[in-house]
């Protein structure tokens, strides 16, 4: 089995992140992490499927756990669930992510550049 790692990084605004991709096969596990405590705070599972509104398109089921008190479960499952769909592998995603000044309106400024990091490594694989 062929097995590479690769660290793609997204740095705007304060709230960088980090992700180190390991192609395992034909799946991937992606481990994110940023901030002044990184650590594992959610993982997510996520295995493409044809879409239930459209068999045209796909889509992906996802089951998410999260360690009690940590809201990494929305990076996890969009991550995973926007990768398996769009690039048809199966996909686990591990975050973990702390900034010690963090406020509740600074969770749309990290989302932005979890998308942002979601679309680096969609692009690494369909490009």
């Amino acid at each position: 089995m062929s097995t590479r790692s690769f660290v793609l990084k997204i740095r705007e605004d304060v709230f960088a992140l980090e992700a180190l991709i390991t192609v395992v096969g034909d799946d991937l596990h992606i481990i994110v992490w940023g901030g002044d405590k990184p650590h594992i705070g959610a993982i997510a599972l996520a295995q493409p499927r044809k879409s239930l509104e459209n068999p045209e398109n796909n889509s992906a089921t996802v089951s998410v756990l999260c360690i009690l008190g940590h809201k990494e479960d929305s990076v996890v499952k969009y991550m995973s669930e926007k990768l398996a769909a769009e690039l048809n592998r199966t996909i686990v995603v591990t975050a973990g992510m702390h900034w010690d000044v963090f406020e509740i309106t600074d969770t749309e400024k990290v989302m932005k550049n979890v998308t942002k990091l979601a679309e680096m490594i969609k692009d690494h694989f369909t490009i």
